[in-house]
């Protein structure tokens, strides 16, 4: 029986339970996901704080066990123009990445499932021959009541208790949480305007 792979592409800026809800809503249907950490070369920027790496460090320690069964692979993406160009080139584009690291992580199950949030268009990036057999599972986002700009806000303000509040505290443990704020709080003050909040 051929497996289906699943994928999801974000900038995670920075990952949250909501995003955690979405990854685990695609590892349910797909017996792999390959997420695509998007803007991937952007960092120290209002839009964009976080470098890649840290990005990736976050997703990594929530989704450990996913990533060691080979149930969830994490890759990046670039802007192919700027984060807004979401056009077919995009798409084209976007299909070229996947296909790099399926090969990079040997993964041959074929592409069955995009997995995204309800707040993008993202139907009008692809071309049909790339999604005609491939199923949307669009999520509501308004289920959850967070955003990574409100996550963002929280370090800013050094307000501990509501960040811890929006992680995953069910696969996080209380000293890797607090690590991960650490860092994210002080890479987040490294950017001007964020330095002026």
């Amino acid at each position: 029986m051929s497996k289906t792979l699943g994928m999801i592409i974000g900038r995670f800026q920075h990952l949250h339970i909501g995003h955690v809800e979405m990854i685990k809503q695609g590892i349910e249907r797909c017996d792999q996901i390959l997420l695509l950490v998007g803007s991937s070369q952007e960092s120290s920027t209002v839009r964009n704080p976080f470098p890649c790496s840290l990005r990736i460090e976050v997703i990594e320690a929530v989704f450990k066990k996913e990533i060691q069964e080979r149930r969830l692979f994490v890759g990046d993406i670039q802007d192919l123009t700027n984060e807004d160009d979401h056009s077919l080139a995009w798409g084209d584009y976007v299909f070229e990445v996947i296909e790099d690291w399926k090969g990079q992580y040997g993964i041959v199950a074929d592409l069955g499932y995009m997995v995204y949030g309800n707040d993008e268009e993202r139907q009008t990036w692809y071309r049909n021959e790339h999604v005609d057999d491939v199923k949307q599972l669009v999520l509501d986002r308004g289920t959850l009541p967070i955003s990574a700009t409100k996550m963002r806000e929280f370090l800013i303000q050094d307000d501990r208790v509501a960040w811890l509040s929006y992680m995953p505290a069910d696969r996080l443990s209380f000293k890797e949480m607090n690590r991960l704020y650490d860092l994210l709080r002080e890479e987040l003050i490294k950017v001007p305007e964020y330095q002026r909040k």
